[in-house]
Parts: C-alpha cells; structure tokens; sequence
C-alpha cells in the first residue's frame, strides 16, 4: 500500500516535533512509516523488519493483562481510541508501559485507511510508581509492626504497674501491724 503524498507529507512534519513513538499503519495493519523513538521500543532484529510487519506481530498490548486490540478498536469505531497505562510485550524484548492512542486517518479520494498509532513510553514513571507503592507499603508495614511493639510494651508496663501496687499495699499492710 502506498502512502498519499498528502499523509507522507503530515507524517514528516509530525517527525520533527514530535518525542513519542508513532507509527502509520495501512489498513491491512501493516507498518508503512514510523519515527525513531518506535524504532527504539525493539532490539535490532526485530525493528529491522518493522516495514514488512503488521503491528500485531511485533507488539502485543495488554489492558489489565487481557489482550487489547488497539487498531482494531479504532478501525471498527472509525473514531480515535485511547489508553493509559496498558502493557506492550515487544517481540523478543521487554515489556513496557505505555499510554497508547491510535486515530483512523482518512485522505480524500482514498477507499483505504489509514491508523495512526502514538506510544508514550511510561516504564520509568511506572517503576517510580511501583517504588513508590511498595515504599508506602513497607512503611505501613513498619509502623503496624512498631504499634504492636508499643502496645506489648504498653501492657507490660501496666503489669508491672499492678505489680508493683500490691507490693506497695503489701508494704503499707505490714507497716500497719507493726505500728499497731
């Protein structure tokens, strides 16, 4: 499928400003364009062939670990569809997460659409995240750990307190009978 001289046209335009990954998908869901950064989401061997690829056999996206079909949401809605924080699996890599937006882009006098496809690569901000949760977790952890120490300590306290009280009225009885 070729690219309209009116999409390749936007397409470079939107190369140079833009930082997250994009790509430009023909109707049969194969790659025809993309920029570097969605380069960059594969090791090598995969991204060599991202030109003969259709999105699906390179990424997989999962939303809640259920399996997502991005494009094909935004295909069979002809509107633009958008998701935070899903998981990609990149074919022979790492899992990353993203915040994913496909949109059909449609050109005059073309039957055919188009997708296009932007990924905001959010792993670092996820694991800071996940950090983040687990700290608090710890923390809370920690403190029920530090309370239940207090409250032992606590009752101890009041033991030796009533202890103590006995002695002292055992004490004060014996000084009694020895006054008397």
């Amino acid at each position: 499928m070729a690219i309209p001289e009116q999409v390749e046209s936007w397409f470079k335009q939107l190369s140079g400003g833009l930082l997250d990954a994009f790509v430009l998908l023909g109707s049969d869901r194969k790659v025809l364009e993309f920029n570097r950064p969605f380069f960059a989401l594969f090791p090598r061997s995969v991204a060599r062939h991202l030109k003969k690829s259709s999105l699906d056999e390179v990424m997989t996206f999962l939303n809640a670990g259920e399996q997502l079909d991005l494009v094909g949401e935004c295909q069979s809605r002809n509107a633009p569809v958008r998701y935070d924080e899903i998981v990609g699996q990149v074919k022979e890599g790492d899992e990353v997460h993203l915040i994913a937006s496909a949109a059909p882009l449609q050109v005059e006098g073309e039957a055919e659409g188009f997708v296009f496809v932007s990924l905001r690569n959010v792993t670092d901000e996820a694991q800071v995240q996940t950090k983040y949760k687990t700290m608090l977790a710890e923390e809370a952890r920690q403190r029920e750990l530090l309370q239940q120490e207090i409250r032992q300590a606590q009752s101890e306290l009041v033991r030796v307190k009533d202890a103590l009280n006995e002695v002292e009225d055992e004490l004060r009885a014996y000084q009694k009978g020895l006054l008397l």
